[in-house]
């Protein structure tokens, strides 16, 4: 299965169209078509947009293997995918909450 073969099963497994995947990620739908021909590859900024948007790895994207080297627990899966909703600017606030918190925390069990 090649690149292009992949991302249609995920917009398929998706419930999403060429054009809506297109639209999300900020290019137009001929750009996929030019992958898709083989005629130009996506770069790799692109290609982790794509895999983000997904959910899934750049591996995967790639090579067809997905290669895990961390489970996560539900919980910590459900904050990133909270996160990765967040703009630069919130997540750079947030960061900074939650660094004071912690450290708040840690000093608080110090004492």
């Amino acid at each position: 299965m090649e690149f292009t073969d992949r991302i249609k099963e995920l917009i398929k497994n998706n419930n999403i169209s060429v054009n809506q995947m297109a639209k999300d990620l900020g290019f137009g739908t001929g750009t996929f078509n030019t992958w898709e021909e083989n005629s130009r590859f996506p770069r790799g900024d692109i290609v982790l947009k794509i895999a983000q948007y997904f959910h899934v790895s750049t591996d995967y994207l790639l090579t067809g293997t997905e290669y895990t080297s961390i489970q996560l627990p539900e919980d910590e899966i459900r904050l990133l995918e909270y996160y990765n909703k967040l703009s630069d600017f919130d997540k750079g606030e947030l960061i900074g909450e939650l660094k004071t918190k912690a450290e708040n925390d840690e000093s608080k069990r110090d004492a």
